[in-house]
């Protein structure tokens, strides 16, 4: 503030103006700083979720399969918390219906998981920050066999998108160098649908087209549909933001589109 103060009492009055405008830096600056601190305390929050939830993983000898997504992979504060958003059961989320498919098909065990990713959607000024933390590293392993990454939703800036994506691909991949990796379409954004499309360009995954189902309300849970929790109380659907989220058809035609692509012999 003594810049301020010296600019406004001792410049001539034509240029007291710059006074208003070191004043207006300064503040500008102060903003600044109070978001910064703001986004590094958030990531502090989220790295440490990340890392209790990631300590509980033990990826076995068996098959290994991990879903990366938002809250249609994983909804923390819906319901009982192990569904994708808005499943009527925890079972016909795409991940469980997925994960089934994996344990009758295959004569070995099999370590499934999904955790919840939408921090880095959200940080849309440094979306590499979340990965040079090292907050995804417990879940990475060489030892996955299948990676599906389901991540766009909650992109409210695309500036950086595609940059942004094809490097989060990339770095699943070296952490990850033995698992097939399946992207999973925008559920209802051309725009980002083309984007993650362009993004992954040349890269050895697959890509699991939403465009049939996309915009499509026979997809969604709808207003008003009853979901249960997993004591078997039902829950009306209230909200409209849940109510776009993928219903049981939805999530089925996410799972049998998943499966479509999983080459077991990889």
């Amino acid at each position: 503030m003594l810049l301020y103060v010296d600019c406004w009492h001792f410049a001539p009055y034509h240029i007291r103006g710059g006074g208003y405008i070191c004043y207006r830096f300064i503040k500008h600056e102060h903003w600044q700083n109070e978001k910064i601190n703001s986004l590094q305390a958030q990531i502090s929050v989220v790295k440490a979720q990340v890392d209790n939830q990631a300590a509980i993983i033990d990826w076995g000898d068996g098959f290994n399969y991990l879903a990366i997504g938002n809250s249609i992979t994983r909804c923390p504060g819906f319901l009982d918390e192990d569904r994708g958003m808005a499943a009527s059961t925890s079972d016909k989320d795409y991940f469980h219906i997925v994960s089934t498919y994996l344990e009758d098909g295959l004569d070995e065990d099999v370590v499934s998981y999904a955790f919840n990713a939408a921090a880095w959607e959200q940080q849309a000024n440094n979306r590499g920050e979340v990965l040079a933390m090292g907050l995804w590293d417990g879940y990475l392993s060489e030892k996955l066999d299948l990676v599906t990454i389901q991540l766009s939703e909650n992109c409210s800036d695309t500036t950086t998108l595609e940059y942004d994506f094809r490097e989060m691909v990339e770095y699943v991949q070296e952490k990850c160098p033995n698992a097939q990796i399946i992207i999973v379409d925008d559920f209802w954004s051309d725009e980002k649908s083309q984007i993650k499309h362009s993004a992954i360009d040349g890269l050895d995954i697959e890509w699991v087209n939403l465009s049939e189902i996309r915009g499509n309300v026979e997809y969604q849970v709808g207003m008003g549909s009853i979901v249960y929790w997993n004591s078997g109380e039902e829950y009306v659907i209230e909200h409209e933001g849940v109510a776009s989220h993928p219903g049981d058809n939805g999530m089925m035609y996410y799972a049998q589109k998943i499966i479509e692509q999983i080459n077991l012999d990889k």
